[in-house]
C-alpha cells in the first residue's frame, strides 16, 4: 500500500486560473471505509 500526502499534489495538479470553477476540473474517485464504517466516504458525495 502506498500513502500519498499533500507534497505529491504539486507534481500531479496543474495550476488553476483564479476565475475557474470546480466543475471545470474533472472528477474524483474516493475509496475508503470498511464494513460498517463508510460514513466519512459517504459524506464526500
Amino acid at each position: 500500500m502506498v500513502r500519498f500526502d499533500a507534497t505529491f499534489l504539486s507534481h500531479w495538479l496543474k495550476p488553476r486560473k483564479p476565475t475557474s470553477h470546480k466543475g471545470n476540473h474533472g472528477c474524483l474517485l474516493v475509496v475508503g471505509g470498511d464494513t460498517g464504517t463508510a460514513g466519512a466516504i459517504s459524506m464526500t458525495a
